[in-house]
């Protein structure tokens, strides 16, 4: 592939990669109970509902996890991975493109997931008292996630610890879950799932 095509499937990447990120925040979101009424929560709701609500009426809320929202994600990385594949070349069968959309999905939510973590790390260390509305928002997507690890490894001194093991949790479950995924789904593909 030439310079445009690598230029092109940077392209898709991008899009793909935006449109789900405000799916995955809708869906942690909503998972995690965030307060309706904050103004990232909001914008987040207005943004997703037009695609959300009539998901609602077709697949059910389980546990608070939105099925609709889950099947818009993989459907998007799935869309994601065929469109670069193409742009490669490259052909996949359905049952393919499923397994190869569940490995994007997996790895996108790890990724995105490791970077929340990371950035709302920092930010506490750096600036603890800083309160806006995006800080608020990676408050209530990494606040559950990191609860576990708060509760099992104390901090030390001035310092919370439990993020940098969060952090290695997620890294770990990139290799041992999107990997293999991904090597099922692309034999040969390697570097389609960088670590």
């Amino acid at each position: 592939m030439g310079p445009f095509g690598s230029a092109a499937a940077l392209i898709v990447q991008f899009v793909f990669g935006l449109l789900m990120f405000v799916v995955l925040l809708r869906l942690l979101m909503q998972a995690f109970r965030a307060p309706f009424h904050h103004p990232a929560s909001q914008a987040i709701f207005r943004l997703t509902n037009p695609v959300f609500m009539p998901l609602q009426k077709i697949l059910p809320v389980v546990r608070g996890w939105h099925l609709g929202g889950i099947l818009l994600l993989w459907l998007l990385a799935t869309a994601e991975g065929w469109l670069v594949l193409a742009l490669f070349g490259s052909s996949a069968n359905i049952g393919t493109l499923a397994i190869l959309g569940v490995a994007l999905v997996v790895d996108f939510v790890l990724m995105t997931l490791f970077w929340l973590v990371l950035i709302r790390a920092l930010v506490s260390w750096l600036a603890p008292a800083g309160r806006s509305a995006p800080m608020d928002l990676l408050d209530f997507v990494t606040r559950p996630l990191m609860a576990p690890f708060r509760h099992y490894i104390p901090p030390i001194g001035p310092f919370d610890i439990s993020p940098m093991v969060l952090l290695l949790v997620l890294q770990v479950a990139r290799v041992l879950i999107a990997q293999p995924l991904m090597a099922i789904a692309m034999p040969g593909a390697g570097g389609l799932v960088a670590v």
